[in-house]
Formats: C-alpha cells, sequence, structure tokens
C-alpha cells in the first residue's frame, strides 16, 4: 500500500518573507509535506512544485537533512544471481590500465557493514561483512582495499561488489546489481566489481584459472582494470582486494565517500545468492545527505510569475519503522522552506506459496523430452523466495530457473523437463525435486514426477496364417511423419534382425533381434526424432537378407 498526503492543500502558501501569505509577495510550494507509506523496497516519486509570486527571479538551493529513524531490520534477500549476461558483455574487452599489486604493509581495516548470518535460506554462501580501508601510493594516489568475509565450505564463489561513488541510488543502476538485487537497497551502481573466487570465470575472460576480481563501468559494461585478490580459507572464506586506484578511474567523487553492496553465489550445488546488507548500503568514509530521498537537481531558478518543479524520489530502503527528514529550498537572503518528509515502513509481511500442480509424470519414447510449465504463485503480503533442488539426483529431471523471487499476489513460470536418453526403454522411473520457500507454513515441499519410457517400436503376431516364405514388405504408410508399418513373414521358428539404417550405412535403430515363432508380424515404427530424408530397413532371418527404402517426410 502506498499513502501520500499534503499536510496543506494545492493551493497552500508558504511566505519566504513575512507571517502571512501574500500572493503578491510569495512562494507557493505544494505539498507542504510529503508521507510515504509501505513496505519495504517501495519506491514513491513526488513532484514538488514551485511557484513564484514575487516581482523578481529566484533562485533556490534543494537540500536534505535527517531528522530521526527507527527500526529493527528482518532479513530480505534478492533475486537469481546470473553471471552469463555480464560475463558475455565483458568478453573480448581490453583493460585501460595496468593491475596494481597488492601492499607489503599490514591492512588495518573498517567496516562497511556486517551482515546478517544464516539469512541465506537455501544455506548457499553467507556473507558475513564487508571492509575497507584507503591508502596513498606514490604517482598512483589514493588506492581503495577491499576485504569480503563470508562462510562457505569451498572458494568455488563470485559475486559482485556494487560501487556508488555518489551516495545517490538515483543515478547509476538501480536495483544493484544489473536490476537483479533486492529493491530495500538505496545503492545506485556506477561501477561493479566482478570477484571470482574459483577460477571459473577468470577462465573464461582469458584470465586463467586463478581468482580474478574485474572492475567495469556499469553504463557501457567497458572494463577498467583487473585485480588479483589474496584468498584465505579456515572457517571464514576471506578475499581481499588490494590497491583500486580510486582517482586513476574515476572511482571517487569530490569529497571521497562511497556507498558499497555485495552480493556472492556458490557456484556449485546451491547457487542461491546472499545480498548485503540487507537494507540500505554500507558506507566506505561517512554518509552524505539522506540516503533514501533523492531530487533530480539541487539549484532551481524560478522566474517571477512562473513555477517549477523539483521531482522528489522516496525509497524505503529502511527496516520497518518511521523515519523523517527535511527538504529545504533555501534562496540568498531570504528565510528558506522547509517540506518535512516522513516514510512510514510497513512490516514485509508474510509469503504464502501456491503450485499448479504438486506432481507430474509423463511418457516418452527413447531419446525424446518434455517440458512441463510449474507456476509457482505467491498469495502472502509479503515477498516470496523459491529455490528448487534435485535432492535425490534425478538424471532424467531439471528445473530451469531453479531460483526465484515472486511478490505478493503475483506469480513466476519454471520449466520442469524430461530428457529419456540414456534410459531403459519399456520402463518407468519415479523421483522427486525439493521446493524450498521462505513460507513458513510450507518451507519444504517434494515435488514427485514420474517418467514412463516407452518402447521405440511395437508388434503384432498374427497367429492364424503361417506363411510358406520369407518376405520383407513395404513399409507403409510412405512417405510417413512420424509413425509407419513394416510387415515380415517368417515361414518357421528362427533368430530373426530388423534394423533401421540410414543412406550412409550406419545404424539407427536395431527393431527386432530375437528368436520369434513362425507367423506374419507388423512393427510400428516411430521416428520423432529424425531428421527428414530416405531411410533403410534391413532384415536378416535364417540366411534370408533383404534391405527396402522408406522416406520420412516432415
Amino acid at each position: 500500500m502506498l499513502v501520500l498526503s499534503a499536510s496543506a492543500d494545492q493551493n497552500s502558501t508558504l511566505p519566504i518573507a513575512g507571517d502571512v501569505p501574500n500572493l503578491d509577495t510569495a512562494v507557493v510550494v505544494t505539498p507542504t509535506s510529503i508521507t510515504l507509506t509501505g513496505p519495504p523496497g517501495t519506491l514513491l516519486d513526488q513532484p514538488l512544485q514551485i511557484k513564484n509570486f514575487t516581482s523578481s527571479s529566484i533562485t533556490f538551493s534543494v537540500s536534505e537533512s535527517l531528522a530521526s529513524q527507527a527500526g529493527a531490520p528482518p532479513s530480505p534477500t534478492g533475486g537469481q544471481l546470473e553471471f552469463a549476461p555480464v560475463i558475455r558483455r565483458l568478453k573480448g574487452q581490453k583493460p585501460i590500465v595496468t593491475a596494481t599489486p597488492p601492499p607489503a604493509e599490514p591492512l588495518v581495516f573498517t567496516t562497511a557493514f556486517n551482515d546478517t548470518r544464516g539469512d541465506n535460506f537455501l544455506v548457499g554462501v553467507d556473507l558475513i561483512e564487508v571492509l575497507w580501508q584507503k591508502r596513498t601510493i606514490p604517482i598512483v594516489g589514493t588506492v581503495l582495499d577491499l576485504r569480503v568475509r563470508m562462510l562457505n565450505p569451498d572458494s568455488a564463489v563470485a559475486g559482485f561488489l556494487t560501487i556508488d561513488i555518489d551516495q545517490d541510488f538515483g543515478t547509476g543502476i538501480w536495483p544493484a546489481p544489473w536490476n537483479l538485487g533486492p529493491r530495500t537497497r538505496d545503492l545506485g551502481a556506477e561501477f561493479e566489481i566482478l570477484v571470482d573466487l574459483s577460477g571459473q570465470i577468470s577462465d573464461s575472460l582469458g584470465f586463467g584459472n586463478n581468482p580474478i576480481a574485474v572492475i567495469f563501468r556499469t553504463a557501457d559494461t567497458s572494463v577498467v582494470l583487473p585485480l588479483f585478490p589474496t584468498v584465505t580459507f579456515d572457517s571464514v572464506l576471506t578475499a581481499t582486494i588490494s590497491s583500486i586506484p580510486l582517482g586513476v578511474l574515476g572511482l571517487n567523487d569530490p569529497d571521497g565517500n562511497l556507498n558499497i553492496g555485495a552480493v556472492f553465489a556458490r557456484l556449485s550445488s546451491t547457487p542461491f545468492p546472499d545480498f548485503g546488507p540487507d537494507y540500505g548500503h554500507g558506507i566506505v568514509g561517512v554518509e552524505t545527505g539522506v540516503s533514501w530521498i533523492r531530487e533530480n537537481r539541487t539549484s532551481v531558478t524560478v522566474a517571477s510569475g512562473d513555477s517549477a518543479i523539483v521531482d522528489v524520489s522516496i525509497l524505503a530502503a529502511k527496516p520497518a519503522g518511521t523515519y523523517t527528514a527535511t527538504l529545504k529550498l533555501a534562496a540568498p537572503g531570504q528565510p528558506p522552506i522547509y517540506v518535512p518528509v516522513q516514510m512510514n515502513v510497513m512490516g514485509a509481511g508474510t509469503p504464502s506459496i501456491g503450485l499448479n500442480a504438486t506432481s507430474f509424470g509423463d511418457t516418452l519414447m527413447p531419446g525424446d523430452s518434455s517440458t512441463f510449465q510449474l507456476t509457482i504463485s505467491n498469495t502472502g503480503t509479503g515477498d516470496l523466495f523459491w529455490g528448487i533442488l534435485d535432492t535425490a539426483g534425478t538424471s532424467w529431471a531439471s528445473a530451469f530457473p531453479a531460483f526465484g523471487l515472486v511478490g505478493p499476489g503475483l506469480s513466476s513460470p519454471t520449466s520442469i523437463k524430461f530428457v529419456s536418453a540414456g534410459l531403459s526403454s519399456d520402463t518407468t522411473y519415479s523421483s522427486y525435486l525439493q521446493i524450498v520457500c521462505n513460507d513458513p507454513a510450507s518451507p519444504t515441499i517434494a515435488f514427485h514426477i514420474s517418467l514412463t519410457v516407452q518402447p521405440s517400436t511395437t508388434v503384432e503376431m498374427n497367429v492364424d496364417q503361417t506363411p510358406t516364405s520369407y518376405a520383407l514388405h513395404q513399409n507403409y504408410p510412405n512417405p510417413f511423419n512420424p509413425e509407419t508399418n513394416i510387415i515380415v513373414d517368417i515361414p518357421r521358428t528362427t533368430f530373426v534382425t530388423l534394423k533401421l539404417y540410414n543412406l550412409l550405412g550406419q545404424e539407427i535403430q536395431t527393431i527386432e533381434q530375437i528368436y520369434l515363432p513362425a507367423g506374419k508380424y507388423r512393427y510400428r515404427v516411430r521416428a520423432e526424432n529424425l531428421p527428414s530424408g530416405v531411410y533403410l530397413y534391413r532384415i536378416t532371418a535364417d540366411g534370408f537378407n533383404t534391405t527396402r527404402k522408406m522416406v520420412l517426410l516432415r
């Protein structure tokens, strides 16, 4: 729910001079106060109109100041983390500067943020904290060292460090990284640092199978600089990225303060990411302004008798609670105008999972595949985070995407794919996929699946007719798509082989290879997985060898 309220109507006035509003000498600002009420992640865009009824042009500076805040954080997370699109954009680009070697002197770090432990409900990477230190290196100038600590049983980890150089969520990319992160963080990314501790992404970029951190600009995804983290692991995995040259890369604005966030995921069994911090952002340096408010301009000139608009955005990147701030419009030689802002962040609510099916079964020919769309819905009042795990080790079934986020009242599709290749024909397989989520009433759901693999051919025997000689009849229909019939005559009990070949003589399928009693046999052959073309079918029985052609026409 969003609620915007103004404490005065659209004709209310706030004087620049004097206590009594006068349309000849006053400035009218509407609304005179702003209130946002909504769950975490709510974004409100509110135009602030300034009307100048004075006899001269006035230039206002626009700023914000923090009044108070209150709240206690729960533990949200974000959607599925995909590295492939970023890797594709990074490939082939060249770094513009040379990596600086890590420093020899000891590092003394300050905490940028702490992340809630145990907040990754799928037991993937558990981000603990990000720390920072600034130093000065001759010639290079100011450099930034970052240290990431996480709980994880191995080093097969990759992720992003988001850099918001102007501490403004309205510039750069939000939500970060790459619109994949939670809306509860007020980070507008101008730079991202892709961190690969496993060596897999590094190798795909041509840097060898080593831990690497690649800095790139979000505006054009151009590679700025490769760095090589140091990694230590005992009970905690620690990655230190040293000597990021801020001035050379333009990673520093004049006040020297940055906002920072992180997301990391395991590249193996449970790749669900952990975003940190849960709310807001981490800080390198000090906080400036009010992070959850932004204006599209810091100065505005309003001509006499005219009006202007300042667009104000309020982001509920805070835990549940009430937050107040003040917008200040100041003009030289005039008393300032104050616009109170109040943000009421409601609790995140409780999700409730719903499925369009609780099981799925299918019947396939050998080598065939099928896909079932499973729809996951959220009938609750909070964001639903879900994942599908193959805890039973089912080789013939998979889910994509395997993780996701569904907002209240919405649904999300995922595909369950069955593949019969490599399975025995005339056999039924049963298993299950585990659906896990943050719905407290149904945290785990066993989704039962079954697959029956049919024989590729079926045979019918006519025992009332005993042929007097061997024969291989022309298939019918011919041409066919995708099914045809082959009839053979067997005058006495013998070992029979009936096979299908392509025109190169390569065997495609064994239709029959068994002892058969005398009789007339009809084989129904399906060719769903074969391309159009001419094929040969050949029988060998008791010295009888005959080959015929069939045409598959799709």
